[in-house]
């Protein structure tokens, strides 16, 4: 009888335990359920009210001269306060007549002699001016699939020689790369995919518009492989040099996208690596709430480390 006694209490604290087990598993799970339904939502950038920018966009030119003199910590917090120019209604508006029209800077392409001895070599001549009718916003320029497609092909309609393609990261950061560089030619989209990217990329290529120097972006919206940065950077074998920017994206798939893109540059000598995770690292103002779009601080340091990594002097 007490063999059996001891067996009976032994299986009553053995269901006493798992019970104790299940309900702590169970207030876990509705922990974790109860954080993420009562968690703000993250705010999204104002910028993504524009899901996609494809085109030329050049960097606007000081148009007083206390706007010329102003410091850097001054024109970044006006850059700061001002919200982003709906960049796509520059072409949907009627021009304004050729006479009320407020003088607009010429366009500089960017100086050849500035660029990497590669890169400067693979440079088209400077293209012919172009007389198009269409308006022209005051903080920016953006060609047209309808303008580009006057300009011969190959040669962009601001003279730039630098393509950037990429998801809404680039899309943030599409002011300060045209800052940056001066000119620059982008196509970037909120969600995009690698499989996306690398399409477009192709169609460059296939068209004869793909510049001397590719900025590529991506990884932030899922799992990479192997074989999409390699089919990337095969379509991009004609450019004389390609950034491939990592990701700073709080997902499951930021270690193992990193690890991918790092790889990829034993095995084309064409391209290189812009570590933008390790320069935003301890970074926590240059990012919205989501920890990976970029505030105005965060794309200035976005652009400026891809500058850089192209082997340019600061502008």
């Amino acid at each position: 009888r007490w063999r059996q006694r001891l067996a009976q209490r032994a299986a009553w604290r053995a269901r006493a335990g798992g019970l104790a087990g299940a309900a702590t598993a169970a207030a876990l799970v509705l922990l974790v359920v109860a954080r993420a339904t009562l968690a703000p939502p993250a705010t999204p950038p104002p910028y993504l009210a524009t899901p996609a920018l494809v085109g030329v966009l050049t960097a606007p030119m000081p148009t007083t001269p206390g706007e010329s003199a102003a410091s850097p910590d001054e024109l970044a917090a006006r850059r700061a306060a001002e919200p982003p120019p709906q960049l796509s209604r520059a072409f949907a508006e009627p021009a304004a007549p050729a006479a009320a029209a407020p003088p607009v800077a010429p366009t500089v392409p960017p100086d050849a002699t500035a660029l990497p001895h590669a890169l400067a070599a693979s440079l088209a001549p400077p293209p012919p001016a172009f007389s198009g009718s269409a308006a022209v916003s005051s903080s920016a320029v953006l060609a047209s699939a309808s303008v580009a497609a006057a300009v011969p092909a190959g040669v962009a309609a601001t003279g730039a020689a630098v393509f950037a393609v990429g998801d809404s990261v680039m899309l943030g950061a599409a002011q300060a790369l045209a800052r940056a560089f001066g000119s620059i030619d982008l196509d970037a989209a909120a969600g995009r995919d690698a499989r996306s990217l690398v399409a477009i990329v192709r169609q460059r290529r296939d068209s004869g518009t793909l510049l001397a120097l590719v900025i590529a972006h991506t990884g932030d919206n899922g799992l990479l492989t192997r074989a999409q940065i390699d089919e990337l950077l095969q379509a991009t074998a004609g450019a004389s040099l390609v950034l491939l920017v990592n990701l700073r994206v709080p997902q499951p798939w930021e270690r193992p996208n990193n690890a991918l893109l790092a790889d990829a540059l034993l095995r084309h000598d064409h391209a290189r690596l812009v570590d933008w995770h390790g320069a935003s690292a301890d970074q926590p103002d240059w990012f919205w709430s989501d920890g990976m779009h970029l505030r105005p601080a965060g794309a200035d340091a976005f652009a400026a480390l891809i500058r850089s990594a192209a082997g340019l002097p600061p502008p």
